[in-house]
C-alpha cells in the first residue's frame, strides 16, 4: 500500500520541520504466522536507517501464513488500520490518522480496549502496570544513556532515560487477553500514554529511522512473550555455577582486599560461589590488562578459587585506549573496526574511565577479531570464567564527541562550531530525554 502526503497534525510539541515530511510512504503488512504481523512504514523514495533483526533465524519460528486470515481491514484514505483476532471475532487494535512520517520526526498512534499495559523496560516502576490510574496521561522515554534504572512513573514530560532499550510491551484486553507489541527501533524514542475507561491510547514517536511495528496476537501472556522471544532470540541458558551466590564491588583497589572479603566471608561461614572485580584490577582502568603492581599474582589467586571449586568473573568495557602505544588501538585502526565520527569521517573518540577511547563497531566484523584479541591476552593472563561486560551502551563521558586531549566539541550542543552540521543542532522535535 502506497501513502501520498497528506499533511496531518502531529504532536503539539513539535517545531518546524524544514518541509521534510515523507511525501510517499511505503505501508506494508506482513504475516509471520497465525500469531504475528508485521507493520512497516518507510520512505517509498529514499533509503532510511533499519534496524537490524535481533535474530537472524527468526523466521525458522515460524511458517509463512496468509495475511487474509490475519483479520486486517485498512484503508489508505484517510489512513487507518483494525486488527481483529481471527478466532474470536474481537477488535484488538486499532490505529486512526495519527500518523506523521518527517526525516527526524515519527509519529504512530494505537488504540486498544484494554485495562492495563506492562513493559518498556528497563525501569522501574511504583506498578507493574503502566500509568496505572483513571484518565492519566503518561510519557516514557527509551534511549540508552548509562544511568541506573530510574523510578519512572511516566510523569510528564518523561525524560528518565533508560539502562536499556527494550521497546517491547503487552496490553491486558478488557476480555483478560493479552496481547503484546515490539516496536524495532534503535533510535532515541518517547512512548506517550493515554489511559481512559474506554481504552487505551499509546502513540510512539521518534526521531529517526523506520516503523517497523510487530502485533503479537491475542493469547495468554505466557504465550505472547513465548511467540516474542522466537521473533528476537530465546534467553541464553546460563551454566549452573552462574546461579549461585556471588560477591563484588568497586573499591577494592588491591587484591589484598579481595582476599580479606574471601576471608571475612569464610570466617562468618556465609555461601560463596564466585568472586567479580570491578575496574579496580585493570592497569590505568584499560580493558585485557591487570595491573602489576596492586593485583600482582591475580592468576595466583584465582587458581586458589579455582581450587576451592569457586569462580571469578573480570569486568571489561568495550572502549579501546586511545593511544598510539596501544596495540588493540592500532589493530582497530588498522582494521576500521571503529565507530566513525559524522563530524570528522575518522575514527569517532569518546571518553571513559581509562580517558579517551575508541568504540568499535559490532556490525563491522572486523571488530570481533580486536575484541577476541583482546579476551585472548586477558585469559592468558588470568584463566577467567566470565566476563561481565559493561557500559555497552557504548557509553560516553563526553556530551556527543571528544577531540584528543580531552577537548570537547561542546560546540555541538550549541550548534556555533563550523564542522557541526546543522542537521545535529535544530531536531523538530526533542523528547523528553534530551536533557545533557
Amino acid at each position: 500500500m502506497i501513502l501520498k502526503h497528506e499533511r496531518s497534525d502531529p504532536f503539539s510539541g513539535l517545531t518546524d520541520i524544514n518541509n521534510d515530511e515523507v511525501k510517499e510512504a511505503l505501508v506494508l503488512f506482513e504475516s509471520l504466522d497465525e500469531h504475528v504481523l508485521r507493520l512497516k512504514i518507510t520512505d517509498n523514495k529514499v533509503p532510511r536507517w533499519e534496524a537490524p533483526v535481533y535474530n537472524p533465524d527468526a523466521r525458522k519460528y515460524f511458517k509463512q501464513y496468509f495475511i487474509k486470515n490475519m483479520g486486517i481491514s485498512y484503508s489508505s484514505s484517510p489512513y487507518q488500520f483494525k486488527l481483529v483476532d481471527p478466532r474470536t471475532q474481537q477488535l484488538f487494535i486499532s490505529a486512526d490518522d495519527t500518523l506523521y512520517f518527517a526525516d527526524k520526526f515519527i509519529e504512530l498512534g494505537l488504540w486498544f480496549p484494554a485495562d492495563a499495559i506492562f513493559g518498556l523496560g528497563e525501569r522501574a516502576t511504583s506498578s507493574f502496570d503502566l500509568c496505572d490510574g483513571p484518565y492519566r496521561d503518561c510519557v516514557y522515554t527509551t534511549f540508552n544513556k548509562d544511568l541506573d534504572v530510574p523510578l519512572d512513573d511516566g510523569n510528564y514530560p518523561g525524560g528518565k532515560q533508560t539502562y536499556g532499550h527494550q521497546p517491547f510491551y503487552m496490553v491486558m484486553l478488557k476480555n483478560k487477553q493479552f496481547a503484546g507489541v515490539f516496536f524495532l527501533n534503535s533510535n532515541a524514542q518517547d512512548t506517550a500514554i493515554k489511559r481512559r475507561s474506554t481504552g487505551i491510547n499509546v502513540n510512539h514517536r521518534t526521531i529517526g529511522g523506520i516503523i517497523d511495528i510487530y502485533f503479537f496476537y491475542p493469547d495468554i501472556p505466557e504465550r505472547v512473550i513465548r511467540n516474542y522471544h522466537s521473533f528476537i532470540g530465546r534467553p541464553y541458558l546460563p551454566p549452573m555455577w552462574t546461579l549461585g551466590y556471588h560477591l563484588s564491588r568497586w573499591g577494592w583497589e588491591t587484591l589484598d582486599k579481595v582476599k580479606n572479603v574471601l576471608k571475612s566471608m569464610e570466617f562468618a561461614d556465609f555461601p560463596l560461589d564466585s568472586m567479580w572485580s570491578d575496574i579496580d584490577y585493570m592497569q590505568d582502568f584499560v580493558s585485557f590488562t591487570v595491573d602489576s603492581d596492586t593485583y600482582r599474582d591475580l592468576d595466583k589467586f584465582v587458581d586458589q578459587l579455582h581450587e576451592m571449586g569457586m569462580h571469578w568473573v573480570p569486568i571489561l568495557n568495550p572502549g579501546i585506549k586511545y593511544d598510539l602505544n596501544n596495540s588493540y588501538y592500532k589493530m582497530g585502526e588498522e582494521m576500521n573496526a571503529y565507530i566513525r565520527s559524522a563530524i570528522t569521517k575518522k575514527s569517532m573518540i569518546g571518553k571513559a574511565w581509562l580517558g579517551e577511547a575508541m568504540f568499535l563497531a559490532w556490525m563491522n566484523p572486523n571488530a570481533s577479531s580486536v575484541w577476541h584479541a583482546g579476551l585472548k591476552r586477558l585469559y592468558d593472563q588470568v584463566k577467567y570464567d566470565g566476563i561481565w561486560l559493561d557500559m555497552n551502551e557504548a557509553s560516553n563521558f563526553c556530551n556527543f564527541e571528544c577531540e584528543p586531549e580531552k577537548k570537547e566539541f561542546s560546540s555541538i550542543v550549541h550548534g556555533t562550531d563550523s564542522h557541526n552540521p546543522k542537521e545535529f543542532d535544530d531536531l523538530p522535535y526533542y523528547l523528553s530525554l534530551i536533557h545533557i
